[in-house]
C-alpha cells in the first residue's frame, strides 16, 4: 500500500505550502474489486458494492524504518469485511481513508474471493503503508495523518541550501534561501500531482565552489524536509568566486510517494 491519491498527494504537497493538515476523526480500511491504473485518486475505481461491505475502522503501529529508505506503519488489527450477500469477484487492493477521503491505497498481498456468507479478514501486520522521498521526520508525520488522523503542522517557512558531497557549501555567499512554491500540478510524464518553485533570489559565489550535486529543504528551525537530487545539467562543475546561479522558477521540483 504505496500509492498516494492525488487527494493525498495534494495534502502533502500543500504542506511546503504553509497549509496545515487538521486532524481526522475516524481511519477506515476501504477495499476494492478494481483501481484505476493513473494516480487520479478514487474516481475510477470501482470499491466492493456488496450489501455486507462496509469500510472498517483500521489502526496502526508508529512508523518505523521500511526498506530502501522507505519509513512505514504496520497495522496491528485484524480487520473483518462481510459476511457478504452475493458471490463474484475478488478484494484485489485496499485504501485508507480519513474522514471518508481516500489517501492512500495499494494491492492486496493475494486477492480474496468474495463469497455469499463469507467474511474477508485482512490480519494485522498485513498491511504497512510507507512512503518515501522525504526527512524521516517529515514522513513520519504524514504517516501519522495518513494511518492514524493525527494533525500536521506545516512549516512556517521552506528555506534551500547548496551540498556537495563533502556536506553543505560553507560559503557565505551560499546562505540558505527562502523558498514560496506554486500550487500543485499533475506531473507531465504522469498523472502524479507535483509542485515547482517561483523564482525567488540567488546564490553567489565568493570563492570556488566544489560539484554541486544536490540541495536540500529547510522548515525555519533549520530541520531537514527534504533532499533534491540535481538533473545531470545542474551539477556545478565550474563555478567560480563572483559566478551566480539564480533560483530560477521551476528548479526545484517535488512530488511524493
Amino acid at each position: 500500500m504505496n500509492a498516494l491519491t492525488n487527494e493525498g498527494e495534494a495534502l502533502v504537497l500543500n504542506l511546503f505550502r504553509g497549509v496545515d493538515i487538521p486532524a481526522g476523526t475516524k481511519v477506515e480500511l476501504v477495499a476494492y474489486t478494481a483501481v484505476s491504473t493513473d494516480d487520479d485518486g478514487v474516481s475510477q475505481s470501482v470499491e466492493v458494492s456488496d450489501t455486507g461491505y462496509s469500510r472498517k475502522a483500521v489502526t496502526f503501529n508508529d512508523p518505523e524504518a521500511g526498506t530502501a529508505g522507505r519509513r512505514k506503519c504496520v497495522s496491528n488489527v485484524d480487520v473483518e469485511f462481510g459476511p457478504f450477500d452475493t458471490t463474484g469477484g475478488q478484494i484485489t487492493s485496499y485504501g485508507i481513508a480519513v474522514d471518508d477521503v481516500v489517501v492512500i491505497r495499494g494491492l492486496a498481498t493475494t486477492p480474496k474471493d468474495i463469497v455469499k456468507g463469507g467474511v474477508i479478514k485482512v490480519k494485522a501486520g498485513e498491511l504497512y503503508p510507507s512512503l518515501r522521498g522525504a526527512s524521516d521526520s517529515f514522513l513520519d508525520a504524514v504517516l501519522n495523518y495518513v494511518c492514524k488522523g493525527h494533525a500536521v503542522t506545516a512549516p512556517e517557512s521552506v528555506h534551500a541550501g547548496l551540498f556537495s558531497d563533502a556536506g553543505e557549501l560553507a560559503d557565505p555567499g551560499c546562505s540558505r534561501l527562502p523558498v514560496v512554491f506554486n500550487a500543485p500540478q499533475p506531473d507531465q510524464d504522469s498523472s502524479a500531482l507535483t509542485i515547482s518553485n517561483q523564482q525567488g533570489g540567488s546564490w553567489v559565489a565568493t570563492e570556488d565552489w566544489p560539484l554541486v550535486n544536490r540541495g536540500k529543504l529547510f522548515d525555519q528551525a533549520g530541520n531537514e524536509l527534504a533532499v533534491l537530487v540535481f538533473p545531470v545539467e545542474m551539477n556545478l562543475t565550474n563555478y567560480a568566486a563572483g559566478d551566480e546561479l539564480i533560483l530560477a522558477a521551476g528548479l526545484i521540483v517535488i512530488k511524493v510517494g
